[in-house]
């Protein structure tokens, strides 16, 4: 697999792992978008994703 996509899989897996802290599937979306300043539907998408990343 290609280096760079192997180093954003793995920026993600950390991301995955930061957003599992929190004990709502709502708190980490709103964490997201104070941090990145997209919409709640982004980063709720962005989190469905994430979410989905294996180990």
């Amino acid at each position: 697999m290609n280096n760079e996509v192997e180093k954003a899989i793995e920026k993600f897996k950390e991301v995955k792992n930061l957003l599992k802290a929190f004990s709502a599937r709502d708190e980490a979306i709103k964490f997201l978008a104070n941090e990145t300043k997209l919409s709640i539907q982004e980063c709720s998408d962005a989190y469905d994703i994430i979410m989905k990343i294996e180990d």
